[in-house]
């Protein structure tokens, strides 16, 4: 069988965050970048706030954090974030 050369934005988003985890922050930031479609998302502007924070980029991260803040429903997932802004200095 063979695979579509395009992939959608949320497997994109998958590779890019392994990326982070095996490769460096940056890289995954780039490659999460590049991804239309998702600018909405909680997950993709939380993860965008974790590597940035990896980076010790805390405007950045805070910025991308916030935005995830307002796009979750989910009291849990709300608190969680709440929690990563609160440890930027």
């Amino acid at each position: 069988r063979q695979m579509c050369k395009e992939t959608g934005p949320v497997v994109r988003f998958n590779k890019a965050i392994a990326v982070g985890f095996v490769e460096n922050p940056q890289k995954a930031i780039d490659a999460l970048l590049e991804i239309k479609g998702l600018e909405n998302n909680q997950y993709y502007q939380s993860a965008l706030g974790d590597f940035y924070y990896k980076l010790n980029d805390p405007k950045n991260a805070r910025q991308h954090y916030e935005k995830a803040i307002k796009l979750t429903r989910s009291k849990a997932e709300w608190k969680l974030i709440w929690d990563k802004i609160e440890k930027i200095v």
